[in-house]
């Protein structure tokens, strides 16, 4: 009786897990049609969509990356700000003043560097924005050459 028991025991075992291998291969199989992503060249003629790298990795342009790195940093910087405010909230309510003042410093150089770090960022972008236009408006310009391509090198002895 013992072995027969511990037979179904196996049995049960064994047919537990073919089920769960079947089950795991048609979730990878679900899951590798859901990751065909259209080719570069499909994607080269829409702006914003995404672009395939490699096997199974997508980039956006860099449009979009960019416009999707703002909207995160903004979110970043809105839930902190919410969490500032809510502490404001509450130290108002109990009457601390100084926490109070201590906490509007706090949201106002969140602020403050949230805006410096935006301008600073579509500063850089007018100015990559600029140099680009430059180089293509002008085909006689040149790359500008490094310290080492600029001078020889001397043969070594």
């Amino acid at each position: 009786m013992k072995k027969l028991v511990a037979l179904l025991m196996v049995v049960g075992l064994f047919v537990g897990m073919a089920i769960a291998a079947e089950d795991g291969e048609q979730e990878v199989k679900k899951v590798k049609k859901q990751d065909i992503v259209p080719s570069r060249r499909d994607t080269q003629a829409r702006p914003g969509m995404p672009v395939v790298m490699g096997r199974n990795t997508v980039a956006l342009d860099p449009q979009e990356r960019q416009r999707q790195m703002l909207a995160s940093r903004a979110d970043i910087h809105k839930k902190a700000i919410d969490e500032l405010e809510e502490i404001k909230k509450i130290a108002q309510e109990e009457g601390a003043v100084r926490t109070v003042e201590a906490v509007q410093k706090m949201i106002d150089k969140k602020n403050d560097e949230y805006k410096k770090g935006i301008e600073a960022f579509t500063r850089m972008q007018r100015e990559r924005a600029e140099q680009i236009r430059q180089r293509t408006s002008d085909p006689d310009l040149k790359p500008e050459k490094t310290k080492e391509a600029a001078s020889p090198r001397e043969p070594v002895q």
